[in-house]
């Protein structure tokens, strides 16, 4: 997949996520001022979040680590930096798998915990979309950027010949 083609699905998986996000930070917000027969909600919402989470923890590593690899040394860092990310969060959806499956697990502290994920979260793909999704933007860092160029040169030259 090419890399504008990578961001563009990034940003579109982010726009979607914030959304699901929002929704359970509003039920874990109520859960936390006492709602409790909203709990069964909140871990839904959060059992959802997180296979959703995972799906796109893996299109980023299927798409997007490539990409930014392919985009030289800058873009090595950069898919390390996303790898290391990608193992925390990865343990902390874990984490939080066992949390929201435990039906002992106290209503405030579940609710607590997933205002946290959603804040972290939040941040996160902030984070990624102001460093690592912006080098996809750049013309110079797009995967096959050397043939796009060559192909230009190309197509440049062949129509100056005639």
């Amino acid at each position: 997949m090419r890399a504008s083609r990578v961001r563009i699905r990034i940003l579109s998986d982010h726009e979607y996520l914030r959304g699901l996000l929002d929704e359970l930070d509003q039920q874990a917000f109520r859960v936390a001022k006492g709602a409790e027969e909203g709990v069964g909600m909140l871990r839904a919402l959060g059992l959802q979040l997180l296979r959703r989470f995972s799906e796109h923890l893996a299109v980023e590593d299927r798409f997007l680590a490539p990409a930014l690899r392919r985009a030289g040394p800058a873009g090595g860092e950069r898919a390390e930096h996303l790898d290391a990310d990608h193992r925390e969060q990865r343990e902390l959806l874990n984490y939080l798998l066992n949390k929201v499956r435990d039906p002992s697990r106290p209503a405030a502290v579940l609710a607590a915990e997933w205002r946290s994920l959603v804040e972290l979260l939040l941040d996160d793909m902030a984070q990624e979309e102001l460093t690592i999704l912006e080098g996809l933007r750049d013309p110079s860092s797009l995967s096959g950027a050397s043939e796009i160029r060559e192909t230009s040169s190309r197509q440049f030259s062949a129509g100056s010949s005639g």
